[in-house]
C-alpha cells in the first residue's frame, strides 16, 4: 500500500470532516450553532493528531483544531474554503501547483526538504535550495511557468534527481552543472508540456 501524498491526506481529512459534520447535523431536528459545529469538528479531528498515518499533516490538523476552539472563527467555513481550493486545483492544476507537488513528493518519498536561498544563511546538505526570484518571476498570474527554475542540491542524490523529476512528468529536468567532488548539482526545471 502506498502512502498518501500530503495533498491527498489533507483533502481526505477536510472532506471527511465536512461529511461527518453534515451527517451529524442531519440527525438533529434542531439548528446547530457555530460553536457546537466547531466542537463536533474538533472532536472529529483531534484523535487524528495521535495517529501515525496523519503525521505528515499534524501541523495543519493542529491549526484546524485551534480554529475550531476559537470563539470567533468558523471551522466549517475554513474547511469549506480548503475543500473548494482542492476542487479547483484538481480540475485545473497549474505549473505552480506542480512545483509544490514535486517538492512535496521529493520531501516525502526521497527525504529532500526544500528552502529558498538567502545570502546570510548557511546551506545545509540534503536540502533543495531554490532562488526566490526564480520562483516569484517564473510563473504568470495564471500559475503557468514562463521561465526555467533552478534547483541546487548538495547530496549523493543530486545526480539521480534529474531522472526522478523526469519520471514524475511534472517538469523536464536537466543537470546544468555538477561538481563530483562536492556532490553539488544545479538542476534546471522546464515546463513538461513544452518538451517534444
Amino acid at each position: 500500500m502506498t502512502e498518501k501524498s500530503y495533498n491527498e491526506l489533507l483533502k481526505n481529512v477536510v472532506s471527511s470532516a465536512l461529511l461527518h459534520l453534515y451527517l451529524t447535523a442531519d440527525e438533529s431536528s434542531r439548528f446547530i450553532p457555530m460553536a457546537q459545529r466547531n466542537s463536533l469538528l474538533v472532536r472529529y479531528l483531534k484523535p487524528k493528531l495521535k495517529l501515525p498515518s496523519y503525521r505528515r499533516i499534524k501541523n495543519e490538523l493542529r491549526k484546524l483544531v485551534a480554529i475550531g476552539r476559537s470563539e470567533n472563527e468558523s471551522l466549517e467555513s475554513k474547511l469549506n474554503e480548503l475543500n473548494q481550493l482542492y476542487v479547483q486545483r484538481e480540475s485545473t492544476p497549474n505549473d505552480a501547483d506542480k512545483l509544490f507537488n514535486l517538492l512535496e513528493l521529493l520531501r516525502s518519498e526521497h527525504g529532500l526538504g526544500s528552502r529558498f536561498v538567502f545570502e546570510s544563511e548557511r546551506r545545509v546538505a540534503g536540502f533543495i535550495y531554490l532562488l526566490q526570484e526564480h520562483v516569484v518571476f517564473a510563473f504568470g498570474n495564471s500559475g503557468r511557468q514562463l521561465s526555467p527554475i533552478s534547483l541546487f542540491l548538495e547530496s549523493e542524490k543530486a545526480i539521480g534527481l534529474v531522472d526522478i523529476i523526469n519520471q514524475t512528468k511534472l517538469f523536464k529536468a536537466e543537470m546544468k552543472q555538477f561538481n563530483r567532488d562536492l556532490k553539488q548539482g544545479h538542476i534546471i526545471l522546464h515546463p513538461f508540456a513544452c518538451v517534444d
